[in-house]
């Protein structure tokens, strides 16, 4: 009688898959005996051939599905395919804060533009909002690098953080604070201009250096200081010209790819200074014959003199000295009364008054 013949072995694999962050990880159970290799299938096509029985998959996208099958690849040409097992990878890496923006300041409004790691793909940004170093609240969202806040303003001592959601479903923490430059001064009784300014916050390698601008009325540059790392500028130099001054302070980053960060506009009107003397001597010497106000930034200006019962004995409005006369005869030596109206050429209107001595000296 003839033996009876024997297939080869062939075994079935016990196939699982698990997540875990960032890799699908494989394993399964066979038997090894008469096997070459494993053939791994992704999502319906040839992947991987390896001889363990355990792989871990790291080239993945979170949030996506893969699908796996094992082969076992006998020595003699045999196969043996599993079932295929699917799942959803994951990731659970926390996104790196955010710690570079930029904030240009405008009218009534800030411009905030960001940088952020870009082995994260983000889904959706968070902007918070702090007022006077109280507690950020969120205020807004944006799905791009940037955002303007409609309500800012520098009176209200506003800072940032963004804070952002990624692909996989992580959030970030709420990045470096951002503190937009905020632009203040003063001016003094002799037109001496001092800023002072916060020292920018929101660079992670900080600021490289200011920038301190200043403009006409008409909004024409005049003159461009270059101030170091400082935050106050002294302005003393003597300008007839121009009695409305503006000023904005730009930062530079010490990263030169990062966009600048820009202030508000601070504006001021400097005074007219007006200067009388306290007494003339119209006794034709050429030295101190008449009386006049003089003033800076002086558009239209009405002198009038008037004697100690009242009488207006001169009036101009042409900026001519009083030489001492009324009618055509020198007045006698006494105290005489004046009062000025002025307009400067910023349009404010102001008056003053003061007394005056005529001293008729001979030569």
């Amino acid at each position: 009688t003839g033996g009876n013949t024997y297939s080869n072995t062939i075994c079935s694999q016990k196939f699982s898959v698990t997540t875990k962050n960032n890799s699908n990880s494989l394993l399964w159970i066979t038997s090894g005996s008469g096997v070459a290799n494993y053939s791994i299938s992704r999502n319906a096509a040839p992947y991987i051939t390896t001889p363990a029985q355990t792989f871990d998959d790291t080239g993945i996208l979170c949030k996506t599905n893969y699908c796996y099958q094992i082969t076992n690849n006998y020595a003699n040409g045999s196969k043996s395919i599993s079932l295929t097992k699917c799942v959803d990878a994951i990731s659970t890496d926390t996104p790196t804060l955010i710690n570079n923006a930029s904030a240009v300041v405008g009218d009534n409004q800030v411009d905030l533009t960001w940088q952020q790691d870009p082995m994260f793909v983000p889904t959706v940004y968070t902007i918070l909002r702090s007022q006077n170093s109280g507690s950020a609240q969120v205020i807004a969202t944006a799905n791009t690098q940037s955002y303007t806040d409609p309500s800012y303003s520098t009176a209200g001592n506003y800072c940032y953080r963004i804070a952002y959601e990624d692909q996989c479903g992580n959030n970030s923490l709420p990045g470096d604070l951002v503190c937009p430059l905020r632009l203040t001064g003063m001016v003094d009784k002799k037109n001496v201009i001092t800023l002072q300014w916060n020292d920018y916050t929101g660079l992670a390698n900080g600021v490289k250096s200011y920038t301190l601008e200043k403009y006409s009325q008409k909004g024409n540059l005049l003159k461009t200081f270059s101030v170091g790392t400082g935050t106050s500028f002294i302005d003393n130099e003597v300008d007839l010209v121009n009695q409305i001054v503006s000023y904005k302070i730009i930062a530079a980053a010490n990263d030169v790819a990062f966009t600048n960060s820009v202030s508000n506009i601070a504006r001021f009107i400097k005074g007219v200074n007006l200067f009388y003397p306290t007494a003339f001597t119209p006794n034709g010497d050429s030295l101190n014959d008449g009386f006049t106000v003089s003033g800076q930034y002086i558009a239209k200006m009405q002198l009038n003199i008037f004697d100690r019962w009242g009488t207006l004995i001169f009036s101009t409005d042409k900026n001519e000295p009083w030489d001492g006369t009324f009618n055509g005869k020198l007045m006698p030596e006494t105290t005489y009364i004046w009062t000025v109206k002025v307009t400067d050429v910023a349009g404010q209107n102001l008056s003053h008054n003061g007394t005056v001595i005529l001293l008729n000296k001979r030569k």
